[in-house]
């Protein structure tokens, strides 16, 4: 983005998912190039830093915003990469072939927020953002912020957010991330049918006869290469994970089902742990005992009844 303003031969951008927060704001003043942004509705950090550099962008210049719902960074949800393409290339259309129509933008914000405030209106506690949950956890976790040999390991995106406020809070703690990618159900891509892990362990679900061995084998190659592009893009080729003898803190943003949860303690216990604690900000009620089946203590801010709340 730093030469937008200054390569004549540039004529229109579409950024999918990027990190706009990278760029100087002086930067950001002077572009002149037409700029749509796509981020996924899931993926709130980038949510929220685009929408800031929007604003500094000059008034002269045409710039949208479109926010795909139930998208997460990498819009790898069925049905929604063919989304950013159709923007993408009415985009392109408008500003680079000159074609005389409007760019209609059915994901602009304010439908967005419509469906937020419409959710948020049936939670126990309402959360601002990771932010505030964040602050919520680490305060339910402030008997252990003398001790010593704390880990506090991160679920990206989401979870490594709310991981790093927290660790905030403790006296020098180590700090790890444990990757992984769901294997996803043929019949509801929500649902997961079991976790595929950085180091390449994979955690399956109970209750999975009906699905096919030959769809189970397509999904985790499917979910490897996507993996891989993860590991790469967090810059975590080597990196490897140490548990042994500390007390661990497990953080994420919600748990669904409890897989992804569930296949990271299966690592991290086998690093033989002094501790292993899970806090996450909302958990399902019927998902809580299966947590604890597997840690040492489940922290939560708020139960729900369902899993797909």
């Amino acid at each position: 983005m730093n030469s937008l303003n200054s390569t004549e031969n540039i004529h229109a951008v579409v950024s999918r998912g990027g990190r706009s927060d990278l760029c100087n704001t002086d930067v950001l003043q002077k572009i002149q190039t037409p700029v749509l942004f796509i981020v996924g509705s899931k993926d709130e950090y980038v949510v929220r830093v685009t929408k800031a550099a929007v604003k500094e962008i000059s008034k002269s210049t045409p710039v949208e915003f479109s926010i795909i719902p139930g998208a997460s960074h990498f819009l790898e949800e069925p049905g929604k990469i063919d989304i950013v393409v159709k923007l993408s290339i009415l985009w392109f259309k408008i500003h680079l072939l000159k074609k005389n129509v409007e760019f209609a933008n059915p994901y602009k914000e304010n439908i967005l927020n419509i469906l937020s405030r419409f959710l948020k209106s049936s939670l126990q506690i309402q959360f601002q953002n990771r932010t505030s949950a964040a602050r919520i956890l680490a305060n339910m976790l402030s008997s252990y912020k003398n001790s010593k040999d704390i880990v506090i390991v991160g679920i990206p995106r989401g979870g490594i957010i709310i991981a790093d406020i927290i660790a905030e809070k403790f006296l020098n703690p180590g700090f790890g991330v444990v990757i992984s990618k769901r294997l996803r159900n043929p019949n509801d891509s929500e649902r997961a049918i079991g976790t595929l892990l950085f180091d390449g362990s994979i955690y399956m679900n109970t209750g999975i006869n009906e699905i096919s061995q030959n769809y189970i084998r397509m999904e985790i190659s499917h979910q490897k290469e996507i993996l891989a592009n993860q590991i790469n893009y967090f810059g975590l080729q080597n990196y490897r994970l140490n548990c042994r003898k500390k007390t661990v803190i497990l953080v994420d943003d919600g748990a669904h089902t409890g897989s992804t949860l569930i296949a990271a303690s299966k690592l991290i216990n086998s690093q033989n742990p002094s501790e292993l604690i899970v806090a996450v900000p909302v958990v399902p009620k019927l998902v809580i005992p299966l947590l604890r089946n597997d840690f040492t203590k489940v922290e939560y801010v708020r139960s729900s009844r369902i899993l797909n709340q």
